[in-house]
């Protein structure tokens, strides 16, 4: 079944700003009732939010660094809450809880909170956080006490869907009845108090795929978090392919299968970056890498898959169960389970978006492809890259790169990036295909799966910024169903 190709849906922040006199529900819109009243932290146009003073020039502004860390470090972990810190200093007395400041009665947890920066190239503020604020700690700068340190922790949306418990009805169940995947989690966003528009008067804080399979009906006990209900539904339509997670403008994002297939079909959702070492970047004007280190290791390494879906019979699991004679000779049983998976079958799709027709299937026959799946892709050892780590440079040096400060701003979770790199003594990962022990083929392409940033806004007059990003291979996601989605060239 195609899926629906949801745009980002942006936030209207310009820098680092806090909606102190709103709900945590408030939204994207640029206008209305529920659009977001932001106060900006680190406008150096302001005297107060600026150290030195009124002017770009000052010597800092008065949020003096930041961090995000989103995502999950592998691809079969579960993503887990986003979190960021921003630190600043305080000399007025802007964020003392104690005093008549303009802030002092706003500053509440659940405040929605956002990290929006400036491209010093095309002048373009980006997202590259969305949450909420959880908690506020102060500290003295030095004994004199005329400076106060001030850190706001934030987290994302996940943080809200954790809390959230799901509730018995009037019957005292908890039980949720069988549906495609999007719309059981768009129930349960629903049920969390989530910002989804059901009235069609808002921007909705959602980016929700069309699933390609429904769910089974099931019964929750009372208190189960709202989270991993909406985590159960994600894995029911593909467990380490699918994903939720909150994008870097505070959706609610639901990416199934196809995306991670085919991600070309969906450039209003998977961004592509060439990224190289310096020669590469010179020479083609990639982003530069500043350092990388890769491995191969046999942790996600898969030759013999069970997967069934919830109240199966333990006498079918011999047909839900495949492994590759090959790969175990060269490397021993290493087996992974997926079981009880709320897999009802995937719907039919007439078409050929995907490699189709396909008919509709019911659980077990869907849960045997996921099984089939684990075996073909990741019965061979591949090259990863374990850290790949991009850092800003003096622009007063040169010109700043625009692929990197592009790639900064705007990057997020489920992008590719295309890897050139050499290596000494010849070989390196880029476009040409490399033979590993005559097993395997080493592609250039990996998936986005966790970001990580540390930033110093104003160090000697740029931004001294760090991003590592956690990636998986690609070439993991190359065959399904019988048809090979992608390989190196």
């Amino acid at each position: 079944m195609a899926i629906t190709e949801n745009a980002p849906n942006p936030t209207t922040a310009q820098g680092i700003c806090i909606a102190f006199e709103d709900p945590w529900s408030v939204d994207n819109a640029s206008s209305g009732a529920t659009a977001a009243t932001w106060t900006r932290l680190d406008d150096p146009s302001v005297a107060s939010l600026s150290i030195g003073g009124v002017g770009i020039n000052s010597p800092s502004h008065v949020v003096v660094s930041w961090s995000v860390d989103r995502g999950r470090q592998y691809e079969l972990d579960t993503t887990q809450t986003g979190t960021a810190s921003i630190q600043l200093v305080d000399t007025s007395g802007l964020f003392n809880p104690t005093g008549t400041a303009p802030y002092a009665s706003s500053l509440g947890s659940m405040k929605r909170a956002v990290i929006n920066v400036q491209d010093p190239v095309t002048g373009v503020y980006s997202d590259v956080f969305s949450g909420y604020v959880s908690t506020y700690t102060w500290s003295y700068a030095d004994q004199s006490k005329s400076t106060m340190l001030v850190q706001i922790d934030l987290v994302d949306g996940f943080d809200i869907l954790n809390r959230a418990e799901l509730v018995p009805d009037t019957t005292g169940e908890t039980i949720l009845l069988g549906q495609q995947v999007d719309d059981r989690i768009f129930l349960l966003l629903d049920d969390a108090g989530w910002p989804i528009d059901t009235a069609g008067s808002a921007v909705p804080l959602v980016s929700i795929n069309t699933g390609n399979v429904s769910c089974i009906g099931y019964q929750y006990n009372s208190g189960t978090q709202i989270l991993s209900a909406i985590q159960d539904a994600a894995d029911a339509e593909f467990p380490g392919v699918s994903n939720f997670y909150m994008d870097r403008h505070g959706n609610a994002t639901f990416r199934g299968r196809w995306p991670r297939f085919q991600p070309e079909a969906y450039p209003n959702q998977v961004k592509f970056w060439n990224v190289g070492d310096y020669d590469y970047a010179e020479t083609f004007g990639y982003a530069p890498i500043s350092d990388m280190q890769w491995m191969i290791d046999q942790t996600l390494l898969y030759n013999a898959c069970l997967c069934y879906p919830y109240n199966f019979l333990q006498f079918g699991y011999p047909g839900q169960f495949t492994d590759d004679a090959t790969s175990i000779g060269f490397y021993g049983v290493r087996q992974i389970t997926l079981n009880d998976l709320l897999c009802n079958g995937a719907n039919a799709d007439p078409t050929t978006d995907h490699g189709g027709p396909y008919s509709a299937t019911d659980g077990p026959t869907e849960c045997f492809a996921y099984a089939q799946y684990y075996v073909d892709n990741f019965k061979l050892p591949v090259i990863r890259l374990s850290s790949i780590t991009f850092k800003t440079v003096d622009p007063n040096g040169g010109t700043p790169n625009a692929a990197l400060w592009e790639m900064l701003c705007n990057i997020d979770i489920g992008d590719v990036l295309n890897v050139y790199s050499t290596i000494p003594g010849g070989g390196g990962i880029n476009p040409n295909t490399t033979i590993l022990g005559g097993l395997e083929y080493i592609g250039n392409q990996f998936f986005v799966d966790g970001i990580h940033h540390q930033v110093n806004p104003l160090n000697q007059g740029y931004p001294d910024w760090t991003m590592t990003l956690d990636l998986s291979p690609r070439s993991w996601y190359s065959t399904f169903k019988g048809v090979t989605w992608y390989q190196a060239p």
